[in-house]
């Protein structure tokens, strides 16, 4: 596993390479691509010119957004999936090779007219993304609910056999935090992991290890074991941390991640 910045901590000013450098000030391993800049960037420049920015910084490619919304309307999907060939092209000379979205459930469940509305878009997506060695990881919003059976079966729909979820270790923990339902998860399914700690006021974002009471080395360890080695990326907590100037909120953000990583992992080495 790897360490990621997440790219929504910045603002739509900062370039490419600024990102890359306050990513490594940070601590971190990866970084979150913003396909549409990076995509501008390979046109105007070269991949080889784009991909020796990451190089030069020693950072790999964590994962991008995908550019429209899945539950979008039609015009706006139709457009999406049109420009999705090149975004995916650019990805891959980047190994840029995992891809999120997220979407919305009512009570952790999607409707049956909602879950044959996601198959077929998603089967489309990934269609597009397999051609390019991509896959899609899908997030939901529901806090309650880490990973709804209807989820799982929606991913499992997908034709191409390349799409995946988004774990996220505070949904984990606010929907029980049993180790079974992580050991139930195929490596090969998960896309990215998101993790974050919950204010025990108000449930609230934290930041990493903040609060102390998402249990973070079972979490980590858990996916350790089922094999994944991919990107993991710190929740940006739910305070006025992206009022303060960027630099220093990569600091925090990533100093309170690493020392979660580091007691997680030094740990697991001594044993």
């Amino acid at each position: 596993m790897f360490r990621v910045l997440p790219v929504d901590i910045f603002d739509k000013e900062t370039g490419l390479r600024e990102k890359l450098r306050v990513a490594t000030v940070g601590g971190f391993e990866g970084i979150e691509i913003d396909i549409q800049e990076t995509h501008t960037l390979v046109r105007q420049h070269s991949p080889a010119y784009v991909k020796g920015m990451l190089d030069s910084f020693n950072l790999k490619a964590g994962v991008w957004k995908l550019p429209f919304s899945l539950n979008s309307d039609q015009r706006t999907y139709e457009k999406g999936l049109e420009c999705l060939d090149n975004y995916a092209r650019t990805a891959s000379y980047l190994e840029a090779f995992r891809v999120i979205s997220f979407i919305d459930t009512q009570n952790g469940k999607l409707l049956k007219n909602n879950l044959n509305f996601y198959i077929e878009r998603i089967n489309s997506v990934a269609k597009v993304l397999a051609n390019y060695g991509c896959k899609i990881g899908i997030g939901i919003e529901d806090h309650r609910y880490f990973l709804s059976a209807e989820i799982t079966r929606l991913c499992r729909k997908i034709k191409t056999g390349n799409a995946g979820f988004v774990l996220s270790a505070r949904h984990w923990h606010l929907s029980g935090g049993e180790t079974g339902e992580l050991k139930k998860v195929s490596k090969d399914e998960i896309v990215y992991v998101l993790v974050g700690d919950v204010s025990s006021e108000n449930k609230a974002r934290d930041l990493p290890g903040e609060a102390g009471v998402v249990n973070r080395p079972l979490f980590l360890n858990t996916l350790t074991e089922v094999g994944y080695d991919g990107p993991v990326s710190p929740e940006i907590p739910d305070r006025d941390l992206l009022t303060i100037p960027c630099e220093l909120a990569v600091r925090l953000l990533g100093g309170a991640f690493l020392k979660v990583w580091n007691r997680v992992f030094t740990d697991r080495q001594q044993d």
